[in-house]
């Protein structure tokens, strides 16, 4: 009975906590600077410019002048990527108490050069996010680039990495290339002939040259895509709502009558089925908060159109209204989730401080 508390609790536990600078702890290390960096952080107002042997935390974005280059030590695994400007990565975390594998890194423009390591002789499943795909990797030496209108390509050196967009994906290994647009699926997997990193940065000032003509088309894309979002936003929405408004209460209610009946099959089956309905809320929750990075990184990647071509400036607007709007709307839908999970978990341990104490008075 001890270990089903336990499991509801871990359940229970996935909401990502506010927290103050103080408290956070650093993810990254700049091991190395050329040029120009800065740094905007969560709660604070403003750029900051960094140096080396400063630290990246959970919710920063670094910004990287053009020339510019910078070198980080992920701290937790031991994986190390060089950006080079004009370049903006973002570094998150889905979870409460997550470290490792539960840290999202966005590369939102730019190009990167990445060393991720295999630990202990096993592969590090990992990932890096952008405007158009996912690219999960499995210790491997890859360069990924990602251009102003929000395309990316991925060209492996060493290991395999798996490529996904909208639309599928491709795996890739060593030797190997691939390239994905916003709202599509990645070109079948190819050779290149020349060195990865020659290929991407090719591949990146082809990438600018087409920039002015095709900025319209883009924006256009952009919308569509938010659109989309927006329906799936409120199908995620409507399962959390069933769950933990309905779902959840009455399993609980359940699980608390066995406990007091003293039927410990009864309560068995309760806590199953409680702990199956929080895995189902935290894989929507978790889902919307993925819709909110790509919602984060379309206007981003707005913000890039509108450089190249600034009659784009209205569209660009009509992109940050929407975003607005569907902010305040997951604001909600995140507080009501909190409050509810908060209540639950609470519920949760006051149930198993008494059966701790019915086990000490008993002798078990």
């Amino acid at each position: 009975m001890r270990l089903l508390l336990v499991f509801l609790l871990a359940a229970c536990c996935f909401l990502p906590a506010t927290v103050d600078g103080a408290s956070r702890q650093a993810i990254a290390e700049i091991t190395g600077l050329t040029g120009e960096a800065q740094r905007l952080s969560d709660g604070v107002d403003g750029m900051v410019s960094v140096a080396r042997g400063g630290m990246i935390y959970p919710g920063d974005e670094i910004v990287v002048s053009e020339n510019g280059k910078i070198n980080l030590y992920y701290m937790t695994d031991g994986h190390m990527f060089t950006l080079y400007g004009p370049a903006e990565m973002r570094f998150e975390k889905s979870g409460e108490d997550s470290v490792g594998d539960d840290d999202i890194i966005s590369l939102l423009r730019g190009r990167l050069s990445a060393l991720i390591k295999s630990l202990g002789g096993v592969s590090s499943g990992w990932s890096l996010e952008t405007p158009s795909a996912v690219v999960g990797v499995r210790g491997t030496r890859f360069q990924l680039v990602v251009s102003e209108d929000g395309s990316s390509m991925v060209a492996v050196e060493e290991g395999r990495v798996y490529l996904s967009g909208e639309d599928g994906g491709v795996e890739l290994g060593a030797g190997q290339e691939s390239e994905v647009d916003m709202g599509g699926g990645p070109r079948r997997a190819r050779r290149y002939q020349h060195g990865a990193k020659e290929l991407a940065v090719r591949w990146q000032l082809e990438r600018r040259k087409r920039m002015v003509e095709q900025a319209g088309p883009r924006m256009a894309q952009i919308k569509r895509r938010l659109k989309s979002h927006e329906a799936e936003l409120r199908r995620n929405q409507t399962v959390i709502n069933a769950l933990l408004s309905k779902q959840v209460p009455r399993q609980m209610k359940a699980y608390e009558d066995a406990l007091r009946a003293g039927s410990k099959r009864r309560a068995s089956t309760a806590a199953a089925a409680l702990k199956r309905s929080l895995t189902a809320a935290r894989a929507n929750f978790l889902e919307i908060q993925r819709l909110k990075r790509q919602g984060r990184n379309a206007v981003k990647t707005a913000g890039y159109l509108v450089g190249a071509d600034p009659a784009l400036q209205e569209e660009r607007e009509g992109v940050l209204r929407g975003l607005r709007n569907r902010a305040k709307m997951l604001g909600r839908l995140e507080a009501e989730a909190r409050e509810k999970f908060l209540e639950i978990r609470k519920r949760i341990r006051a149930r198993r401080r008494l059966i701790d104490a019915v086990d000490k008075r008993e002798g078990r």
